[in-house]
């Protein structure tokens, strides 16, 4: 649904009065057949650039006659009409030049308004010299406009002028078309003091009459150009074209369109016309036609269609760009991933050697004190394995390929912990309890899942609490409302701090300053549980302990 923003506060005042005659303004803008008429696509296509140009959410073309303020067309905004005496167009044709307002909460005149924030109109201007209203964009936040962004909305206002006027032209000339039937002399009167450009010629592209406009920007006298043929005045690109035109025309009783001519004096110009064939009675047919110069907006059209392509260029460059940094980003990760496995396959062989030594070492020496050492040193090597290992293990998730297979997770649980005893302290062992005697089989990859259960295992019995007599880890299954398969592992260890639980599992964290381990533990789990297709939810109090649930897809279980 498009939004809706009331345009203007009802506490801002009216009373500004207009600078230029207002009888004669109004006289200007009758002639223009636009009011609560439908809206045409060329005037919904200039409020629609100017909107993506200026990069607001919204524009408009406001036209005040004598009653109100009309938008006729407007992107952005669903309101047919305001009081003009509460608009930002009475300024903007009041200044007679652009009018930008970059903060409206800014200015005393705007200082109530509730909705736009944001203001910058071009006055749309007949060629008497009156303004009939003006273009604008709009935003509802502050902010300012470039002088590439005006000059643009200025042309693009000279385009929508440029429109009007050729309707008004349209109008005039089917008005005249009438009484020109009537008489030669009015018809003559008529084209001769026209403001658009009025031209008629027979069939045969053979010019008949011009009126002065004609001459004065082609640079040509009547003289030269009666007689001549239409062919003679187009532009050498546009030759090519004259066939066509000719034959159109004394076809059907109305056409319109673009043509492209050379002035005398080498200068191109573009006007768009609109021709009706005459038949009179004892006459040969002939062509009367208007146009106006839109040597502008075909201009301004050439440079946007000039900019646009420039810019897609330089997508198309940054795109390229982008795909060789995440090529060389993938072989860099591929590098890095390699040289972590390699180097701690290659750093295990001499550190189990340095374990092996410190066992025969604990074996051969009997001083309490040399032997104190070597359970340290044996210590810290085994750490040191352990990182090794996990580190080889992020870099097995990543190259592992899931393959399923049938796995009893009863006995899984079970080795994993049995694994795990060298962490167990005699004297204040952690219960490890499965409360399930049903097995239970899941049909996924057995190396994902060993990864989970060993680290989070691991992880349970490295946060024991050191002043309970009855630490444990309870182990059961569930089935969620999805029909999914929940390992539910519970311990009442010393739990994980709130401010850390939405951080547990990135890599290298560490949930306690005693930590020994290498913070790759709950990331692994979370790695391998990612790889399968799993989910898992934390739950933990500070003192309390902590619950892991991990969630198998349905389809893999059996």
């Amino acid at each position: 649904m498009e939004n809706f923003y009331p345009l203007f506060d009802e506490t801002i005042a009216a009373a500004h009065t207009p600078g230029f005659h207002k009888q004669a303004r109004m006289t200007a803008i009758e002639s223009y057949p636009i009011f609560d008429a439908p809206e045409e696509q060329q005037l919904n296509d200039i409020t629609k650039l100017a909107a993506l140009i200026c990069d607001t959410p919204a524009a408009l073309i406001n036209l005040l006659d004598d009653t109100g303020q009309w938008l006729k067309p407007k992107y952005g905004l669903r309101i047919p009409q305001t009081e003009k005496s509460i608009s930002f167009c009475q300024y903007t044709i009041e200044q007679r030049s652009s009018y930008e307002v970059k903060d409206t909460w800014l200015d005393d005149k705007f200082a109530h308004h509730s909705a736009i924030r944001f203001y910058c109109g071009v006055p749309l201007l007949a060629p008497e010299g009156y303004p009939i209203g003006c273009l604008c964009v709009i935003d509802f936040k502050p902010k300012e406009l470039t002088i590439q962004q005006k000059l643009a909305l200025e042309t693009l206002g000279k385009n929508a002028t440029t429109f009007f006027e050729l309707q008004r032209q349209k109008k005039r000339l089917e008005e005249e078309k009438k009484h020109a039937l009537n008489s030669e002399k009015k018809y003559r009167d008529l084209v001769e003091n026209n403001q658009g450009f009025i031209c008629t010629h027979d069939l045969q592209g053979r010019i008949l009459s011009v009126n002065p406009a004609v001459c004065k920007l082609l640079k040509y006298s009547d003289e030269e150009l009666v007689g001549k043929n239409v062919r003679d005045l187009l532009a050498p690109k546009a030759v090519g074209c004259y066939d066509e035109y000719i034959n159109k025309v004394s076809q059907v009783e109305a056409s319109s369109g673009i043509m492209h001519l050379l002035g005398k004096d080498g200068e191109e110009y573009f006007w768009e016309y609109r021709t009706f064939r005459f038949e009179e009675e004892g006459c040969e047919p002939y062509i009367i036609g208007s146009a106006m110069d839109i040597t502008e907006r075909h201009q301004a059209k050439q440079f946007l269609l000039k900019a646009k392509q420039e810019l897609e260029n330089r997508v198309k460059e940054r795109t390229a760009q982008l795909e060789q940094s995440n090529r060389n980003l993938l072989e860099i990760n591929q590098e890095l991933d390699t040289f972590i496995y390699r180097a701690s396959h290659d750093l295990r062989g001499p550190l189990a050697s340095f374990l092996g030594l410190c066992d025969i070492a604990l074996m051969e020496f009997t001083d309490d004190k040399v032997r104190t050492y070597f359970q340290m040193i044996s210590a810290k090597a085994a750490q040191a394995n352990r990182v090794l290992t996990n580190l080889m293990e992020v870099s097995n998730i990543k190259s592992n390929y899931p393959e399923k297979t049938s796995i009893n997770l009863n006995t899984l649980l079970k080795e994993t912990a049995s694994e795990l005893d060298f962490l167990q302290e005699t004297d204040k062992a952690v219960d490890i309890r499965l409360e399930c005697e049903q097995d239970i089989h899941v049909y996924a990859d057995h190396f994902s899942l060993k990864i989970i259960c060993k680290h989070i295992l691991e992880n349970a019995l490295q946060y024991k609490k050191n002043n309970i007599s009855n630490p444990y880890i309870n182990i059961w299954f569930a089935e969620s409302q999805q029909k999914d398969l929940v390992i539910v592992f519970e311990d009442n260890g010393v739990g994980i701090p709130e401010q850390l639980q939405e951080k547990v599992f990135d890599m290298f964290c560490r949930g306690d300053e005693r930590s020994k381990g290498s913070g790759l533990g709950l990331y692994l789990v979370k790695k391998a549980i990612d790889k399968i297709g799993g989910t898992v939810r934390l739950y933990s109090a500070l003192g309390e302990g902590t619950r892991l649930e991990v969630v198998l897809p349905n389809q893999q279980k059996l």
